[in-house]
């Protein structure tokens, strides 16, 4: 179950959510507003997008493999939408968490994002409103 502690959520708000769009490195920060995000979301002619990942459900550490399959279920999933999406990861800048595959979605609603990520077991998503600073949905 979620913990509520602090230090996970801090280490949320201080990830780094990493996507290339057109090769050019993208970072989506919580709590921060980017043109260049903007520009992204725009260009998928969307007002919104959510970065998702599948990996390690309910922050509980898993294997590599175990984590690989689900980020392959979330790609399927996506892929079986009208959704678009461009891989990404997720990275500690301190280093002190492994970095996790992770999508960027286009197109979606707040209440889409948060059920794509209760889908994958997660504590939270990054929703990105497009004019707007991203913020944080606690899942549960």
């Amino acid at each position: 179950m979620f913990s509520k502690s602090r230090k996970y959520l801090e280490a949320y708000k201080n990830t780094d959510f990493a996507f290339k769009f057109r090769s050019r490195p993208k970072v989506i920060r919580v709590n921060s507003w980017s043109s260049s995000i903007d520009q992204v979301i725009v260009a998928h002619k969307s007002r919104a997008a959510a970065f998702i990942t599948a990996y390690n459900p309910f922050s509980i550490s898993r294997t590599k493999a175990v984590n690989f399959r689900a980020h392959q279920k979330l790609m399927a999933s996506l892929s079986g939408s009208r959704l678009s999406f461009i891989e990404g990861k997720g990275s500690d800048p301190s280093g002190e968490w492994e970095a996790e595959k992770s999508v960027v979605v286009f197109g979606v609603s707040r209440a889409t994002a948060a059920a794509l990520g209760r889908r994958f077991r997660q504590n939270a998503v990054v929703f990105v409103r497009a004019h707007r600073p991203s913020e944080l949905i606690l899942l549960l």
